[in-house]
């Protein structure tokens, strides 16, 4: 694995940790912030366990879909949450990828650290990084106003 596949992002949420990650796995919350700014998610699934999968389906102001889906691989309450993640496209599975997120006090909220690997190219890290940075956005404005 290259640096130009590892993508690593931070970002203060001014919410308190274990609200920061109870958005990341309370199936009725998440579908309300996740994803890139101008995008909804019309479809959600999770099953929040290690082995649990979850699913998502984001669609953009032009109607195009995008589904994504992966597998929980460590759930550390308040602390740590990993999962897979793999586009599909057609019905196929894309290659697939880890996401792994932490979550520390901080004054006035948390740090939450996003690190996405085992990412194809330096494109799919460019294109997830947008994403990333976008859908972080997305979440701090949801928890700063709920």
């Amino acid at each position: 694995m290259t640096t130009d596949t590892i993508l690593k992002l931070e970002k203060l949420i001014k919410a308190p940790r274990d609200k920061v990650f109870d958005a990341w796995i309370n199936p009725e919350v998440m579908p309300k912030w996740f994803g890139p700014e101008g995008v909804h998610v019309p479809e959600f699934s999770m099953d929040v366990r290690e082995g649990g999968k979850w699913n998502a389906v984001m669609e953009n102001g032009d109607g195009e879909r995008y589904y994504v889906s992966g597998v929980y691989t460590e759930i550390t309450p308040h602390d740590r949450l990993a999962f897979t993640w793999a586009w599909s496209e057609d019905g196929v599975r894309g290659p697939e990828s880890h996401v792994s997120l932490t979550f520390g006090d901080v004054d006035g909220g948390t740090v939450m650290t996003v690190e996405h690997t085992n990412l194809d190219s330096e494109e799919s890290r460019t294109n997830h990084q947008e994403g990333w940075d976008s859908s972080n956005t997305c979440l701090a404005k949801y928890l700063e106003s709920n």
